[in-house]
């Protein structure tokens, strides 16, 4: 009985410390991101720029019912938790609320530090986004036309409805809200 009270006293501890919270609401208001994005064009880096600050990640299944959370949680850290978690997720800044350093979408990194916008027709669309934008649509009920790394029209009308689903500008463009909304979105 001594040794359940203290592995009880343990858990107890460490989850008031807000370290880890195993069962949270999918798609609840604290994911809904800040309106005031402003994406920009950005250079494929190769450099890991990263987060000093602690901060706070959540990861989904593919279709977004089930859902996890972890606190107080430096950068790099948080996005490989993501992938070993669940399917998708996003990362912000000191907390609930706090600005989205990233997102991971089937496997794939994408840390808004680097160059991200995805859209139709640019040459510099990053394929492994794309592979993970097209995964996610297609997981939530979207027709992309195959998920072959290709910004093609399909891809282009899937991302269009999506955003009109979710209320923000369809434009066809994957910019910083778009991932945030496919990060945590449900089927």
């Amino acid at each position: 009985m001594k040794k359940f009270l203290v592995g009880l006293i343990c858990i107890v501890m460490f989850l008031v410390q807000g370290l880890l919270v195993v069962t949270a609401s999918a798609e609840g208001p604290k994911d809904v991101p800040s309106a005031s994005y402003i994406d920009e064009e950005k250079p494929e880096q190769r450099m890991e720029l990263l987060s000093l600050s602690r901060g706070y990640a959540r990861a989904f299944s593919c279709n977004g019912k089930s859902s996890w959370t972890l606190n107080s949680t430096f950068e790099s850290e948080g996005y490989n938790w993501i992938v070993r978690t669940g399917v998708k997720g996003y990362i912000q800044d000191g907390g609930p609320g706090g600005a989205t350093l990233g997102v991971v979408l089937k496997d794939k990194i994408i840390d808004f530090d680097h160059g991200y916008l995805l859209k139709k027709g640019n040459s510099g669309n990053n394929r492994s986004y794309v592979t993970g934008v097209q995964s996610t649509l297609s997981c939530l009920g979207y027709s992309v036309g195959g998920i072959d790394g290709v910004f093609g029209a399909q891809t282009e009308a899937a991302v269009k409805a999506f955003q009109q689903r979710k209320g923000i500008s369809a434009d066809g463009i994957v910019g910083k809200q778009t991932y945030h909304y496919l990060s945590f979105s449900t089927y």
